[in-house]
């Protein structure tokens, strides 16, 4: 008996999880613009922990306690998932998609540059072969990452080119001015670049 105490109070923490990063990831879409970002990749860690407690839910056994609808509703609730995903798999391309996102989500929110004002951050396009070099330019605002604009710096980090160690953002004239040291010849030199809104 105290073994299925113990499942079912599991079952129930992975529910509970689940449910309030389903409420937190909603009321992150719905307040805040697509361009921007929540700070120390707390959107990153909720969706994880989203997709991880519905992945963990198939693997434990619902409660006998849990009313028969509400059963229902969560093994119709994981199908559909589930059913999405092998759809997925099975459409063209569909491995390769949801590879490209998996990439996409993952690499985001690498960043290359950070000082007590601006985050700086590596912006990967939806092509696992395209890669434009997009440097975006994010402002500090509380919990939010406020997005300015962004500069093609292609030889910048993480090119293994050129390593910023300082930099400048002048927001009334958009620019970026970058302190940067060279990893090929080991000499520092001033890199400049115009900031612009990107379409993404």
């Amino acid at each position: 008996m105290h073994r299925n105490i113990t499942k079912s109070k599991f079952f129930y923490t992975i529910l509970g999880i689940h449910a309030l990063c389903g409420i937190l990831g909603l009321t992150i879409l719905c307040s805040v613009p697509e361009t921007d970002q929540i700070r120390w990749n707390i959107g990153y860690i909720i969706g994880y922990l989203f997709v991880l407690s519905l992945i963990f839910s198939f693997f434990i056994r619902i409660p006998d306690k849990v009313p028969k609808g509400v059963k229902y509703g969560i093994r119709i609730y994981r199908n559909i998932y589930l059913l999405s995903i092998i759809m997925s798999l099975l459409v063209p391309k569909g491995l390769f998609m949801l590879l490209v996102i998996f990439i996409d989500c993952s690499s985001n929110s690498e960043k290359i540059a950070e000082d007590k004002q601006y985050i700086i951050r590596h912006y990967v396009t939806a092509s696992l072969f395209d890669d434009y070099n997009e440097k975006r330019v994010y402002k500090k605002q509380g919990i939010i990452e406020k997005y300015i604009g962004s500069f093609d710096g292609g030889d910048v980090t993480p090119h293994k080119r050129y390593e910023i160690y300082s930099f400048q953002v002048d927001e009334s004239k958009n620019v970026f001015i970058g302190h940067c040291h060279s990893l090929l010849n080991a000499k520092d030199s001033i890199m400049s670049f115009p900031i612009v809104k990107s379409n993404n």
